[in-house]
């Protein structure tokens, strides 16, 4: 067992420490998670049917895309060169999101034979 020692001394700093260490908590708890950033690629490129844009290599915790006239569906490359296929949006403006963790360069496809206005962010 320990005690607690009620000289003069040792209680005056005590309503101090009690205030920092509120403080310190109620800081802790206040501070927002860091949200992810986003990282474009491949903005505005207008695609033909079924083609691809790559963008430069990076770290991501997330990838999503979007067409402005069909449907898209996103991948990455790894540094090594491997092919991850991910998910595809719905149809023309919607968004598709994939919460893909990882280093490589980060891809949308036109998932469609006409042209397509296609966005690409990679979440870091």
């Amino acid at each position: 067992m320990f005690t607690i020692r009620t000289d003069r001394r040792h209680v005056r700093w005590l309503p101090s420490f009690l205030v920092l260490a509120a403080l310190t908590a109620l800081l802790a708890v206040a501070q927002p998670a860091s949200a992810a950033n986003p990282s474009p690629y491949c903005g505005g490129q207008t695609l033909g049917g079924h083609e691809s844009c790559i963008g430069a290599i990076r770290n991501f915790v997330a990838l999503e895309g979007w067409g402005a006239n069909h449907s898209v569906c996103v991948f990455y490359y790894t540094f090594g060169g491997t092919l991850h296929n991910g998910t595809c949006s719905g149809g023309p403006g919607q968004h598709t999101y994939w919460p893909a963790s990882d280093y490589g360069k980060p891809g949308i496809t036109n998932n469609a034979w006409g042209t397509n206005l296609v966005n690409g962010v990679a979440w870091q």
